[in-house]
């Protein structure tokens, strides 16, 4: 598991990190057993010294229905003691399912929990569960419901849905774009992925104690011109799920061969695109292969893979060839276009 989550006390100088669920030991391994995750506090006051752990305590997290664990990626400070929690499940536009259960800012309180830290739970042969059951000598946070991002009367109120679509407005393109007329997976689809928390003062004399919340969504929006509408928009950063791909039509290993286990007819598809081109010719281009719920944007960096691939310099001159490379395009003229999509993205410059 890892430490998705990180707020700080800034009077007291004291860094909180959140494990996005249980460690290993701990029942991590399983969504039914991965409930209970421990919040890490460090003293970050003296920059000149390595932060000292200064506190540990056990978080319960809220289970779906079907008693799985609803992991956690944000946390933030509220007050010595409070913190909110961006629990949710990974559904939604870009998951698994387009109806979301469970996305909410939840409240949690270490007021009176258990201090692990130096104690025999800091041994991983000592955990602090086991098969999903607290250890009886831990008491652990008091977490409580407190804002449901998915409610329905709440997502109405910015055009957005949950599940099925009840907007005859949506774009027939925007639906066609995944399959189906009667998609729910439209542009007003409630993304899966919410990974950030945030609180502002509202700045109201009258009111010194109300704040916004604030919950910026993982999500970008692309406007692309392979074979399908030029206004069509993809939503959501897992639309697309790319991999480094060589122009021998093999997936052997890491995410490669993960796609290819979980996708195998868009396997056969690249399979077959690659062994009726040329390898030089595939080199530096991308494979846009659709699917239900992806797009599977595969680029072509080396000609082979193991110990036959390509240099580093090769693959990274291959990676550079997109648009002003291999295509002739000038680089100006393709910045010019990611600009006037007006969407935040980080560009490297080969040297």
């Amino acid at each position: 598991m890892s430490l998705e989550s990180l707020t700080i006390d800034r009077k007291n100088q004291i860094l909180y990190a959140m494990l996005q669920s249980a460690t290993i030991q701990d029942g991590g391994d399983d969504k039914s057993t991965s409930r209970y995750t421990r919040l890490l506090a460090y003293n970050v006051s003296d920059a000149s010294v390595r932060s000292p752990l200064v506190g540990e305590w056990v978080v319960p997290l809220p289970l779906s229905d079907k008693d799985n664990t609803e992991e956690c990626n944000e946390i933030h400070f509220v007050s010595p003691g409070i913190f909110l929690a961006l629990s949710r499940d990974g559904d939604g536009h870009g998951g698994d399912d387009d109806n979301t259960k469970y996305k909410n800012a939840d409240l949690f309180s270490i007021v009176g929990a258990t201090n692990i830290h130096g104690t025999s739970f800091d041994d991983p042969s000592n955990p602090i569960a086991t098969d999903g059951k607290l250890n009886k000598n831990i008491i652990p946070a008091t977490y409580v419901s407190f804002v449901q991002f998915h409610e329905e009367n709440g997502l109405e109120r910015f055009g957005l849905h949950n599940g099925q679509s009840d907007y005859p407005s949506i774009s027939s393109n925007i639906l066609n774009l995944f399959g189906s007329t009667d998609s729910p997976a439209d542009e007003t689809l409630i993304d899966a992925k919410w990974e950030s928390l945030t609180l502002a003062p509202v700045g109201d004399p009258d009111f010194p104690d109300d704040f916004f919340l604030f919950s910026v969504v993982r999500t970008a929006h692309i406007r692309r011109r392979y074979g399908l509408d030029a206004n069509a928009v993809i939503k959501a950063d897992n639309d697309f799920l790319t991999t480094d791909g060589v122009s021998l039509g093999k997936s052997c290993s890491g995410i490669a061969l993960t796609l290819r286990e979980k996708y195998p007819s868009q396997y056969q598809l690249y399979k077959s695109f690659c062994e009726k081109s040329s390898p030089k010719d595939l080199i530096g281009t991308c494979l846009l292969i659709p699917g239900e719920k992806h797009y599977i944007a595969c680029l072509f960096t080396s000609r082979d893979y193991g110990k036959r691939k390509d240099k580093p310099s090769e693959i990274l001159a291959a990676t550079s060839r997109f648009n002003s490379g291999k295509f002739g395009v000038l680089w100006e003229d393709t910045e010019k276009v990611l600009l006037d999509l007006g969407v935040s993205m980080v560009v490297y410059t080969p040297k």
